[in-house]
């Protein structure tokens, strides 16, 4: 991905990127849109799927499973609304949310908006009748002959277009045939229940020996993991579970990886994540959460090395100033990370972007304020 244009989504009115690197931190205080900008990407690398817009809903709290039927669909449609800019949902009907991207892997522009269609009943050439969807024009919509029309979520890319009917009904297929390989690692993903297929995906390969050079990092006596099942678990419902466990050196010994520290499972997180990208994206929330700033700078190199042998693309948020020091460092060494800085003027997001090698070694040699 060279560049980006979102549009309407959520915090951005109007936000460009240009010049993007192989690896990317995201910086900026509180509500600038960090999280924002890694969602915007993970929907383009989803291809538009749906079911991974809703699971974004679910991620922040704006829930689209209920209980009851009853309103399901109001409150359905108010939690795909929360997507646009200011929560306005007028606008999202006649104005979408764009995300454009210039990439030699990826669709150009993704279009996203509220429709109201009625489902009319048309005849063919050989006299069968069938119901189709028909999207209503603004001068309709205001016309009270439809005032009962329904309400859908669009996707267009290009002249393809896929609607989600709020109904209950079947998901629609992703907008795009193939989606590129991506992961999002979360805020406060210590584990994730991922993490054993990830791992079943690299085991005898020769990709597994850099999950082990990760966690020696903090633990350099680690001398091979596996995921085996939990003889400790008593739940019938997670008997089968799978837990990541690891030999020492000069000992005979398993230990559950859980036993050394929420630090080592996030490291094990973040790079069974990034092995799995391969010609792909990996997005870091939070980059530096559960880590000592002395294992930061180690994992930046590897992730560096291996974003460019497998040709991933990283984009990572921090608030850390040890994560912001410990990437300049890196960055200066492999000539191929960017810092992206987002900030709020006068109620507009702006970008301040710090590639330059020139730059990256001011900010890791001085206290300089970017986050």
């Amino acid at each position: 991905m060279q560049s980006l244009v979102i549009n309407n989504y959520k915090n951005f009115e109007n936000l460009t990127l240009g010049n993007l690197a192989n690896v990317n931190l995201i910086v900026g205080k509180n509500n600038v849109g960090k999280s924002t900008l890694l969602e915007a990407i993970s929907i383009v690398a989803s291809n538009g799927d749906v079911n991974w817009i809703r699971e974004l809903l679910e991620i922040r709290g704006e829930s689209v499973r209920f209980s009851s039927r009853e309103n399901n669909i109001e409150k359905e449609i108010e939690r795909f609304t929360s997507l646009y800019h200011n929560r306005d949902m007028d606008a999202f009907f006649h104005t979408p949310i764009e995300i454009k991207v210039t990439s030699s892997l990826l669709p150009e522009t993704f279009l996203f908006k509220l429709v109201r269609y009625i489902v009319a009943t048309e005849t063919d050439n050989s006299g069968l009748e069938r119901s189709v969807r028909r999207f209503l024009d603004e001068a309709e919509e205001q016309d009270i002959e439809y005032a009962n029309a329904k309400i859908g979520f669009l996707s267009l890319l290009g002249d393809k277009k896929s609607l989600y009917t709020f109904n209950g009904g079947r998901l629609p297929v992703p907008i795009a045939d193939k989606q590129l390989p991506f992961e999002y690692v979360r805020t406060n993903q210590i584990l994730s229940d991922k993490n054993p297929a990830l791992f079943d995906r690299l085991a005898l390969t020769p990709l597994e020996k850099y999950i082990i050079k990760a966690l020696q990092i903090i633990e350099p006596r680690i001398d091979a993991l596996n995921y085996l099942k939990d003889d400790v678990i008593l739940s019938s419902s997670r008997r089968d579970e799978r837990v990541p466990v690891v030999v020492l050196r000069d000992s005979a010994k398993r230990y559950r990886l859980s036993s050394m520290g929420d630090g080592i499972n996030r490291v094990l997180t973040i790079i069974l994540a990034l092995l799995n990208c391969k010609d792909g994206i990996l997005l870091i929330d939070e980059f530096e959460n559960g880590l000592h700033h002395s294992v930061q700078s180690q994992l930046w190199k590897i992730i560096f090395e291996l974003s460019e042998e497998l040709n991933i693309q990283v984009f990572a948020t921090t608030h850390s100033e040890d994560a912001i020091k410990s990437f300049s460092e890196n960055a200066q060494a492999n000539q191929n990370g960017k810092i992206i800085r987002l900030e709020n003027r006068n109620n507009s997001i702006r970008v301040v972007e710090y590639q330059e090698k020139e730059e990256l070694a001011y900010i890791g040699q001085n206290d300089i304020e970017i986050r």
